[in-house]
């Protein structure tokens, strides 16, 4: 049983990491510049005029102006359908953000322009008209609502070409198949995974103020060298069943400990790295510190509370309340990014937007309730 205590012998570490790197899938390595062992190299970054140096691993690709260019998102020559990803009032950050990663996806490979409809979400300050999500912290997602192909569409008697795309069938048999083919974008036949990883970086693009605010706070936790990420979700989960109607595996503190001795053992020739802890409940830190005094573990919960993430309450939240919530929640995603190792959960979208950011082999990602061949989609 997982709960139970195991020790493993260095045969079967072997074998678990093999395992967990089966599909082992990465982007191509012109994309990256690596030290010895991924020690430190200073990771430069530009914002404007600016230039900002971290002391962060060579990994911490995120902290660095992105390497490919952005999506051309009104390039398209078809313009009998103008798909609009409505986004869903109950969606999160990641879930999003994932939805829209298959909508860009199958939209480029229609050779179609879309629109992002943010209207319902409750990530955005609601209190203010056309206030925007995305455009706040991240590079824009899809044409305008105020391009003029959205305009002409919606001046249109007949506006039935103009259909909502998010979560649609068509989309999500496309983001299913197990390879992709996008002429538009010079992408041949590529695997499903790499083709994620790929598009992730040319999509999910943060603002350069909204980077270098989470750099900053990253580097200040001191992780120039190689560590470990736990990523750890409680807060509204808990609530949550799948089809067969079962509850969530969230699993103990001592597992994700047990976790942590494994990995050590593979990746850190026996010794326990700095660990970052990112989590929705704060209350979790009291729990690693008392049960492994010796072990370094940092969090953004030192300067920023949290007590446990509940969708629903965003609803009433203010710009402020907003934005220390995502500003917290970006240094946590590029710290579990950047990360050697991360050991998390398969029951959050979290689990995959960091998945499709590490360019790490899978041998280093491990999910403490599944296996990667069956929970990363």
């Amino acid at each position: 049983r997982a709960e139970e205590e195991v020790t493993m012998s260095s045969k079967n570490i072997l074998a678990a990491a093999f395992v967990m790197a089966s599909i082992g899938l990465l982007l191509p390595k012109e994309y990256f510049r690596f030290g010895a062992n991924n020690r430190l190299l200073r990771v430069e970054d530009k914002v404007g005029n600016e230039t900002f140096v971290y002391n962060l691993p060579e990994s911490a690709e995120w902290c660095k102006e992105p390497k490919v260019k952005p999506l051309p998102y009104d390039s398209c020559t078809r313009h009998h359908l103008l798909p609009e990803a409505k986004l869903r009032m109950g969606s999160g950050m990641c879930s999003i953000m994932y939805g829209l990663l298959d909508v860009t996806s199958w939209a480029f490979s229609n050779d179609l322009c879309f629109y992002v409809n943010e209207d319902d979400i409750l990530l955005r300050d609601r209190s203010v008209p056309n206030s925007t999500f995305i455009n706040r912290y991240f590079e824009p997602i899809g044409v305008p609502r105020d391009h003029q192909i959205v305009k002409y569409a919606h001046q249109e008697p007949d506006k039935s070409h103009i259909q909502d795309f998010f979560s649609h069938k068509n989309v999500l048999e496309f983001g299913w198949s197990p390879a992709k083919h996008i002429q538009a974008l010079g992408i041949k036949y590529t695997k499903k995974h790499d083709f994620r990883k790929l598009m992730t970086r040319r999509m999910f693009r943060f603002q350069p103020d909204t980077r270098h605010k989470a750099c900053s706070a990253l580097e200040s936790h001191n992780l120039a060298d190689d560590y470990m990420a736990f990523s750890i979700r409680r807060g509204d989960k808990h609530k949550e069943v799948n089809k067969e109607g079962v509850h969530p595996d969230i699993p103990s503190m001592e597992r994700y400990v047990q976790a942590a001795e494994l990995m050590a053992q593979v990746h850190f020739d026996g010794e326990i790295p700095p660990i970052f802890v990112a989590t929705d409940d704060c209350q979790v830190m009291d729990e690693l510190r008392e049960m492994r005094p010796k072990w370094r573990f940092e969090s953004e919960c030192d300067s920023v509370l949290a007590t446990g993430y509940d969708l629903a309450n965003m609803a009433n939240w203010t710009q402020a309340q907003l934005d220390e919530h995502f500003e917290k929640f970006f240094v946590e995603l590029i710290g579990m990014a950047s990360a050697k190792v991360w050991v998390g959960i398969s029951y959050t979208n979290v689990a995959f937007m960091v998945y499709y950011m590490r360019h790490q082999s899978d041998d280093t990602f491990v999910l403490l309730d599944g296996t990667i061949k069956t929970r990363i989609p």
